[in-house]
This record gives C-alpha cells, structure tokens and sequence, in this order.
C-alpha cells in the first residue's frame, strides 16, 4: 500500500456517525470566517468536506509530496506546506504566529516522536481563544487488550496498530498527556467500534466469559478514537475539565451486545423478564441501562489507589504493617518514604512490593507527600491514600465533639476508619466511587473547622489558581485521608520537599507545613468538592472482640457446604436423588470423601466456565464441493407429549434428566447445562438449530424415528419439519427399533412398548416413511434415499431380510432407484443381511478402551469411566472391514443423567481439541475411502443431552465444539 493510498484509507469521505471528523465539522464556528490549519492534511478530503459546509479559510501541512499535490487539486486550501512536524522550526512560520481560530490534529500525534513537542510549538501559531481539535486512538480498546492477553502485539496496515504507530494513547495517559500542556478539554468525544470488529477472527472470542465482562466493564474499552476539543489554559487550575473524559458514555447497540458477557445467565434471566413489562418501543433500553449501571471507568469493579505512608517513629512499625496488608484485596501501589535507612530491609519484607525512597522529615510527613506528589503520575491512579506512623505518647486531644481521647485513640480514628480491615477499605472505595460530589474521606470525629494560618492557605491557593474566599478552613486532624487524585493535581510542583523549614512564613501564617495540612482539606471544598467523616467504630469493635472466630471458622465452612447443598438438592427438580444425600451434619455417612473434595465437587459444578471456552462466530461456513458430509444424530424428545406424561410424570421431557444430574466423582461433568437456556422443541427452535449447524459445518441431521408396527412416538418435530420448507436443512431418518422402556427416566426397564416386526410391517413402514423420501431435502447416496435401521441384530435374520426386501421393492415401484440402507456397528458382514453399509455409532463397538478408577461421592450410583484421550490418541477408532463403513465422532459420552442408579457409561478426559483431532482422522480417513459425493461422516449427536453427547453449546465450553468441527472441516481441504 503506497502512501497517498494509505492516507486516503484513513481519509475518505466524512461519515455522519462515528467519524472524529463530524465533530470536527460541529464544533467550528461557522461565523467570522475562521482560519483552520489542517496538520496531517492528507489528500485534502476532511477540508473539502468541511468547505461545502462552512465558509472558512484552510491551510494544510503534509509530509508527503504525493498527498499535498493532490490536496491542492482539490481547492480546498488557501496554501499546503510541506513539512516533517517532528523537525518543526516555527520560526519558518513566523507570519502565523497568533493567526489560526483552530490547528486541527486528525489522527496525527501517534505519528510523532515527540507528540507533546509538537503540540507545544503549534501554541505559537494559535489565538489567544482559538482551539486545538485532536483525535487520538486508544491502545486499550478491548481488541488490544484481548491480543495482549493472548501475547499478540502484532503491528497491521491500518488500525489501531499502524505500523507507522509509534506512540500509543490511553484514556489516562491522555490526561496525563494534557495536563503537561495546561491544555483544558472544552468538549470531548469519542468513536465506537464493537471488540470484535476489527478483523474476521478477533481474538477476544477465544477469551473466558470471565475475561470478556472484565474487560467489558471497562467503558473505554468499547473506544476507538478520543476526540478532543482543547483550550490552552488561562491560568486557572489546569487539567480541570479532564474527568470529561471519564463520562463517556457507551452506544445502547453495544450495551444491548455487551448485555450477555457483563451479566451471569440466571441474572440475565431475570432482567429479561423484568424488560418485557416495559413499553415495547423501550425494552432494549433496559437491559443498556443494566450494563451501563455497571460499567465503571477501569476494568475493575475496584479503582486503582496510590498508597504513601511516611514511616517515622519506627516503634509503632508493626502496628501499621498490621492495617496495610487489608489493602491485599485491592488494586494499589504502595510507595514508602522513610528518614530511616536502616529500616529499608525491614518495610520490604515486612511489605512486599513495596517502594521504599529515603526522605528527610522536614515539615513533618507533609515535606514527604509534597515529595511524593511531585514524583509520580497522578493521572494514573484514581484515588491516593496518605498514612503516616503517629506517636501515641503525649498530651490528649479534644475531638470536634468536646471528647477528650488520649493520642493513642487518636491514631486507631485515623487509620482503622481508613483500612482497619478489607471490608471497610471496600466501603470507603464505594463512597469516593459513587458520590461524585465527595472528593475525600477521613474519620469524622477528626474533621475540624477554624481560622488558624487563613492567610497561608489563601496565599497559597492563589499560587495555584484557585481563588478561595471563605473564611474558615476545613480540614482532617492528623492528615489522614482518602482522596480523588485528581484533586492534588494542583499541588503538583508547586512547593518541594526543601521548602518545608522550621521557619515561619510570616508571623501570622504558621509554619509551611501547617498551612499545606489545612490546605489539603481545604482544596478540596476549594474546587467544589464534599469531605466525607466516616465512622465504623462499631465494624472496628467488633473486628478487635473476634477472639472466637478462628475456633468459628471450621464449622462456618460446613455449613457453607449444607447452604450449596440446599441449593442444589432441595429443590423440586432433584427430589428423585434426595435420599442418596443426606444433609445437616451426616455428610460423612452420605460421602465417601473428604470435605475438600466435596467442595471442589460442588464449586466446580455451580461456576461452570472451561479454558476452552469460545462464544458464537459471527460469519458462516463456506462449503465446498470436496468437503465431507457432516450428520449430526437428532433427539427429538424437547417437548411434551401424552406418552411422556403417562410414564414418566407430567411435564417431563429430556430437560428433566439433565436438570437432576450430579457429579458421581470428583472433576466429573455434570450437570450439562445449556448455554443459551432450555428450548422447546418448535418450529422456531429448529430453524434456529438448522441456522446454527449450517454455520458451523454441519451438513444435516439423522432424526431418531420411533415406530412400532404403525405406532408412532415423538414424530411432532420431523413432520413439521416437513411441512415447513422454510428449515432449509439436509436431513434423513434412523428407525429407532429398540423396545421402549423407563430407562428414560433412570428408575428402572421396565418395559413400555415391545417392539415386534410383523409380517406386514415393511408396507406399512414404508409408506409411512415415503413423503419424506419424496422431500427434496432428504439425503441420498448413489440418489438412493438413505434409511439407517438402528439395530438390525435386534430381530431375527429372516424377519430382517423379508423386512429390507420389501420395503426395498416398494420404493422401486414408486420411482426410486433404490435405497440406501445402513445399520450401526452389526457384528456380520452387513451384505448378508441385505445392508449396503455400516455407519457407526459409538459409545457401541468402541474396543480396546482404558478404564479409570474413582472414587464414588454417591455411595447409591453405578458407573464405568474410560479415558477417551487414549483411545483418540492411539487411533483405536481406525480398523480393517470388508464393508463400507461411514465413521462416527462425538464430543463426549456420559449417560449418568439416565442410568446413574441402573450403570452408566462415562468417557472421560476429552474436550474439544481432542474431538477435532478425532474428526479430522475420521475425514482423512472418508476421503481417502469414499467418493466425493458419499463422504459422510455421522456425529453423536446433535441434542443428546442427557448422554453428554452434543454439538449445542453448553455453559462450560460455549460454542468450542461447533467451532472444533468447523475448524477440522476446513483445514482438512489440505490434507
């Protein structure tokens, strides 16, 4: 890509939504024919623009000879100058010094070596009310972000990682960046682009659910570019305005996507339900408004701190060790100034992490946090906590309540109202953080108000800029404190450590450290901001009386565990396993493991989430011609039906067994929970399923068709499949021809209804199959309709053969050439039988399998587990035949829902990258094997449940194994 080529991708007309350059065009006053300089022009087409809306004169400046001829052609400029900004003589432009109402910087300053450099030279070349108008791109966009986690930094043609990138912005470095300038935002805007839409396979979906709502509560990570309306400052207490730029506020159309990442799936439940008793031209604003209550200007629900604590009278050490380390739940720097060299060792054990600088202990601990103040970047923490050791000997205090407290009282009211444990550190964080009227916060009994050293303080303000007329002061007794960072911003350099003497000012004023102490309070109230008095006097007594708590803890935890177990157990849809697990105090005698295992077991069962775990895709599956035929196996047993009711209870279906289920050992799967919630099984819910699988790769579906001897069961789906030829999805039939018995709902076998061939059934079968021969949607091999009888060695061979004959005749004499009739796993030879081939279906006929061995939580359960990575790793799967065989794949086997009391079957061990291994083996294996038409691979299964056997995306991988199957079809082309 050449470079006019380049710059014209970047250019381009100006959209009417999210383009800096809108806002540009708005925020330029079209009166007085203002003078504009374009830096970065281009080949001209934001001036061009911004001329057919509004008369004003441009003058542009480009470093590229190819875009500055073009630019001229256009006749949007008055003049283009060519110019390399990082070599920039203003003297070569001195006839514009105080010329331009607006110096424009699109996407420009990330370009340059010395951003702040340039911008500081064009002030010379703006008036004295004239404006900056700048966009920069934010290098914390979730896209990065994900990348960065995933250890990609990779630099592209365009976008946020232009290789010609080379300084990178952030919403705080920004403010930082502007404050360096004195400049204050006037008004501020931004771009939005969704975190996936910047490339076709954007890493954030590969990230965990929990990463994805971590970075997703962060709103300046939906931000493409910072758009920024800039003054230069008058004088006043610069960088201002600057928490402008943490209200921006996130597009509802992203809120309404970010909607299932921020929130749990049981929550979104319940908001979803609430939003339908709204108006309905407003629902989609409240599940908007849900997310946008819940973004925060961090990622974390929790906003970074800077610590500094002045360590003076080393004998009262331990008792601030003690109070810093509840900062442990916390995001924070912890930086330590010290007079005391011979201590350094002691503070950096004592606490890790640590900055510990030697600092003289001139005025007090005041000289030390001017010092601290001056040094680091405020701007890159949110809130600063100042504590500093207090010596308890001495003459008492008088609180602001005429209380009389000795000077160690004094000191536990400053610090344990501050971070006199975890949860009162998480109040005191909440406060500053939801009250953006509050700016600090200290105990309340030490707040004071008088008129001591006013002048000092007023002198002072005004240095600063910040004009203070009142006549009293307000301050925190001891200088302890809370406080919004932004607040200090302008003590920043104004007084250093050195300055802070014995000496007095001036006879009325006190001593400089006096003056700073009261002013530290004061300047808050000064820029129109509230101190907070917090007392947790009650929360610290009872923290200081807890002398039972360790001895409490152990039989707190049990009963955590009875709490879950309550949770899971007692609620009406796990009645039928309640007598195996018996509760309140008898876990022992009901488990056979230890209280750790059982915890792991039931916290590993209740959060869910895998490594593997992937969300949707949003483009589709391209088919080729070579590419095998994926057959997923289709359960249609989602709904009710009259059977279902009579045997196995009212209401149920297979949800019913997947909702009972529970782990039988520890790290077993269970239960398996769909993703997108439980579905009944409509015409709505498989159009969506057809869309699904199409997506992903899959060719059809094989739906299970129960029949006996012209009685039906569970048909509903695949006729109304048929009727509705909108659900335009490849399917065929397998004749479920096993007797019907209760080991549905895992009680027992007893029997429902027998299955009998009957001499006549192949007539009737047939001609209650044929119009879904008929379809033009049903699979054919050799343009044979495709009949899968489940089990063949289920009947005598006579019965069989005159059954396959018949209805073979039949559909002759109806205009087919023939069918096509398989079987799963027959242990003859599938010809003698009148059978063209085999299409497997494991768990059955899987040979050669390693056998675990677990320990049973629920003494009551039956089960065999097998490690199916060492059957797909040894290619047990792979074997000779002299039939055609069309192989099978699952995802998983884990009957337990149904069987757990009658003996289940587990394969344990797997996930979704061994499938694909397994798939892409079972593809070699067809291409190899079969021609291109009849290249079918058969899938177990689609929806099965209650088996672990499905492609549907479940709470644990999300969408991984349809993403597996995908992937195994596409990079098999090249095999």
């Amino acid at each position: 890509m050449n470079d006019v080529d380049k710059r014209n991708s970047y250019q381009g007309t100006v959209r009417e939504d999210n383009d800096p350059r809108r806002y540009f065009i708005d925020w330029i006053d079209n009166s007085d024919n203002p003078k504009i300089l374009d830096v970065g022009c281009a080949c001209g087409d934001f001036a061009v623009s911004l001329k057919n809306e509004k008369p004003c004169e441009i003058w542009g400046m480009e470093y590229n000879e190819k875009s500055i001829e073009v630019a001229k052609a256009t006749g949007g400029f008055v003049d283009v100058f060519l110019v390399d900004l990082n070599k920039l003589d203003v003297e070569d432009f001195s006839d514009f010094c105080g010329f331009f109402d607006y110096i424009v910087f699109g996407d420009v300053l990330e370009h340059m070596l010395e951003p702040q450099f340039v911008v500081e030279q064009f002030k010379a070349f703006l008036k004295k009310n004239g404006f900056f108008l700048i966009s920069l791109p934010n290098v914390a966009h979730a896209s990065i972000k994900a990348n960065l986690l995933l250890n990609n930094f990779d630099y592209t043609e365009l976008g946020l990682l232009d290789r010609t990138h080379v300084r990178f912005f952030t919403y705080k470095t920004i403010c930082s960046f502007l404050s360096d300038l004195k400049l204050d935002i006037v008004d501020c805007k931004c771009t939005f682009i969704w975190p996936t839409g910047f490339q076709k396979n954007n890493p954030f979906i590969r990230l965990s659910g929990y990463m994805k709502r971590y970075i997703l509560r962060d709103r300046h990570s939906y931000v493409c570019q910072y758009v920024l309306k800039c003054s230069i400052d008058s004088g006043a207490a610069y960088g201002k305005n600057l928490d402008k730029l943490s209200l921006i506020s996130v597009p509802n159309r992203f809120l309404q996507q970010a909607f299932r990442y921020v929130f749990p799936r049981s929550l979104r439940a319940v908001i979803n339900f609430v939003t339908l008793l709204l108006p309905k031209k407003i629902r989609h604003r409240g599940k908007a408004r849900c997310v946008s209550s819940i973004i925060s200007d961090d990622c974390s629900s929790q906003k970074r701190i800077a610590v500094h604590f002045h360590l003076f009278y080393a004998d009262t050490c331990k008792y601030f060790y003690d109070n810093l380390k509840n900062l442990a739940g916390v995001d924070y720097d912890l930086f330590v100034s010290t007079p005391c060299p011979e201590l350094v060792n002691e503070i950096t054990t004592a606490l890790p992490g640590a900055r510990v600088s030697i600092v003289e202990n001139r005025g007090y601990d005041i000289g030390a946090f001017i010092e601290f103040i001056n040094k680091i970047n405020l701007f890159n923490y949110d809130f600063v906590l100042k504590i500093h050791t207090k010596s308890i000997s001495g003459c008492s205090l008088t609180l602001n309540n005429g209380k009389d407290i000795d000077r160690s009282c004094w000191r536990d009211l400053l610090v344990e109202n501050l971070i006199g444990s975890p949860k009162i550190i998480e109040q005191n964080i909440g406060i500053l953080k939801n009250n953006d009227d509050i700016g600090m916060i200290g105990a309340r009994d030490l707040i004071f108000h008088d008129d001591y050293w006013l002048d000092g303080i007023r002198d002072i303000l005004n240095k600063i800029g910040i004009p203070y007329e009142f006549e009293t002061n307000t301050f925190i007794a001891g200088s302890m404190f809370l406080v919004k960072s932004k607040l200090l911003q302008p003590l920043k350099n104004i007084y250093s450590i050195k300055d802070f003497v014995p000496s007095k000012i001036n006879v009325n004023h006190g001593t400089l450290a006096h003056s700073v102490e009261r002013l530290l309070g004061t300047l808050i109230i000064a820029q129109g901001y509230k101190i907070h008095g917090c007392d947790y006097s009650r929360v610290i007594k009872f923290i200081k009386n807890r002398s039972n708590w360790v001895l409490k803890r152990k039989r707190l935890e049990d009963r955590a565990i009875v709490k879950i177990f309550n949770r899971i157990l007692f609620e009406k849809k796990y009645f039928p396993l309640r007598k195996e697990i018996c509760l309140f105090g008898m876990l022992k005698f009901s488990f056979n493991t230890s209280r750790k295992n059982i915890q792991k077991l039931f916290a590993n069962m209740l959060t869910g989430k895998s490594d593997f775990f992937v969300e949707e895709l949003r483009d589709n599956y391209i088919r080729e011609e070579k590419d095998a035929k994926l057959i997923a196996y289709y359960l249609p047993q989602f709904y009710r039906f009259k059977e279902n009711d009579e045997w196995h209870g009212k209401g149920f279906t297979e949800w019913t067994n997947v909702t009972k289920s529970l782990p039988l050992y520890v790290g077993h799967y269970q239960p398996h929970l769909p993703l997108n919630g439980f579905y009944h099984l409509n015409l709505d819910t498989m159009k969506e399923q057809a869309e699904l699988a199409q997506k992903y790769g899959i060719y059809g579906f094989c739906f299970y068709y129960y029949w006996f001897s012209g009685t039906k069961i569970m048909e509903k789906p695949i006729l109304e499949l048929l009727n509705c030829q909108e659900i335009d999805i490849p399917f065929m039939i397998c004749w479920t021809n096993e007797n019907w018995n209760k080991k549905w709902d895992g009680t027992t076998n007893e029997l429902l209804m027998e299955q009998r061939l009957e001499d006549d059934d192949g007539e009737r079968f047939f001609h209650d199959i044929l119009p879904f021969f008929n379809d033009r949607r049903y699979i054919r091999v050799n343009d044979c309709p495709v009949l899968m009888i489940y089990q063949s060695s289920f009947f005598p061979k006579e019965k069989l053969e005159k059954f396959i004959k018949d209805i073979r005749n039949l559909s002759k004499l109806n205009g087919f050439k023939d069918l096509y009739i398989t079987t799963s796993n027959l242990e003859h030879n599938p010809l003698d039988y009148g059978i063209d081939a085999i299409m497997e279906f494991p768990p059955h006929g899987m040979k050669l399998l390693k056998k675990f061995r677990t320990k049973k939580v629920i003494q009551n359960s039956r089960y065999n587990v097998y490690d199916l990575k060492d059957y797909v790793k040894n290619k047990k799967f792979l074997y000779d035949s002299n039939y055609r065989v069309f192989k099978c794949v699952f995802p998983g086997w884990d009957n337990s829902p149904r069987r757990a009391k009658l003996g289940c079957v587990i394969y344990d061990n797997g996930n979704p990258s061994l499938y694909k291994e397994w798939l892409m083996e079972c593809i070699k294996y067809t291409n190899e094997t079969h021609p291109v038409g009849d290249r079918i691979i058969m899938i177990n299964a689609w929806n099965e449940w209650a088996e672990g056997a499905h492609l549907e995306p479940d709470r644990k991988f999300g969408y991984a194994y349809l993403q597996a199957t995908r992937e195994a079809l596409e990079e098999s082309r090249n095999l």
